[in-house]
């Protein structure tokens, strides 16, 4: 093999990040309207006859797919694939920090406007209702948080003989907060109050 087409081989696709903590790559919208003069953040509520998630409360998003040019554009894609509104609709206003989850999801979020004037159809196959919430409410409102704990160790048939014995049975734990909204009768929690959080302590500075 000459050196070009090891330099073709190395180059001719963008670098992917490749990690066994992580199960998932997706990307998600929070998406901003404005009604009545006062902004709102629009969420899906998903169809409880789904496997995944269901009746959870979350932004449009998904897996990043391969014909996807960025993260970006998947979140966008989502959106308008979940909502029915027309890519014009939607303005991508910028990035906010991606983040590896407590359940190995890496998420590209976004945020971004829908056009006063867009006209949302949701898929009814994932999304059984839809929900405004004044962004001030999250200004005003600090998250409830609560911790879950990940351990990892071998499992049996490890060759733990193979590697030095400073490594036992128990290779780590780590503690991973988990965020919670409550708006009336809605609960907003998990990887959606995760990018939240972030949202809120931008707009706070």
């Amino acid at each position: 093999m000459d050196l070009e087409a090891i330099r073709q081989a190395v180059t001719g696709r963008p670098p992917r990040l490749r990690s066994e903590g992580v199960d998932l790559v997706s990307a998600v919208l929070v998406p901003l309207l404005r009604r009545d003069g006062e902004w709102q953040l629009l969420f899906e509520v998903r169809n409880r006859r789904l496997k995944r998630q269901p009746g959870e409360i979350c932004f449009p998003g998904g897996a990043i797919e391969p014909n996807d040019a960025s993260p970006r554009d998947a979140a966008v894609r989502e959106c308008c694939e979940e909502l029915g509104v027309e890519v014009p609709a939607v303005s991508v206003i910028g990035p906010l920090d991606p983040f590896v989850s407590g359940s190995h999801v890496l998420v590209h979020p976004f945020l971004g406007r829908l056009d006063d004037g867009a006209v949302i159809t949701p898929d009814p196959g994932e999304i059984e209702d839809l929900l405004e919430v004044p962004l001030r409410f999250f200004l005003d409102t600090a998250a409830e948080v609560h911790e879950v704990e990940t351990v990892l160790r071998p499992l049996p048939g490890f060759p733990l003989h193979r590697v030095p014995d400073t490594y036992g049975s128990d290779w780590g734990r780590k503690r991973v907060s988990v965020y919670f909204y409550h708006y009336g009768e809605h609960t907003i929690w998990g990887l959606s109050a995760r990018v939240l959080v972030d949202l809120v302590g931008r707009l706070k500075g």
